[in-house]
């Protein structure tokens, strides 16, 4: 429900996202809370109110032990601080900084070419 509610809307702005990120937050966001349980070692699957701090710390865990690139991390908090917007929950994601990833290796950055 949450997804039909909020996927189209932008996070951070007053604008919609593409149907390319509205479909790979939609992805995500059921593959991470199924592997909560197949991967993480959760009993039941939480519901999405009921997720916390330490759901994304043993997740981040996961994605660390497959050996993910950070910028990917990066991506998937991003994604999970839009849930925790849309649940009223800002700020339960910490930044990557927190789970011991370093700014340079996950800021993205634009190399701006010159045409002559």
């Amino acid at each position: 429900m949450l997804l039909q509610l909020f996927n189209q809307q932008h996070t951070a702005l007053t604008k919609t996202v593409s149907h390319k990120t509205h479909q790979e937050r939609t992805d995500f966001l059921r593959r991470f809370f199924r592997d909560l349980h197949k991967r993480a070692g959760f009993k039941t699957l939480p519901d999405p109110r009921n997720l916390g701090p330490k759901h994304v710390h043993a997740m981040v865990q996961v994605w660390r032990e497959d050996n993910l690139k950070p910028a990917t991390i990066q991506t998937y908090l991003s994604f999970l601080r839009g849930l925790a917007k849309w649940l009223g929950k800002n700020g339960f994601v910490p930044s990557p900084a927190d789970y011991g990833l370093e700014i340079e290796e996950y800021q993205r950055r634009k190399v701006w070419t010159l045409r002559r």
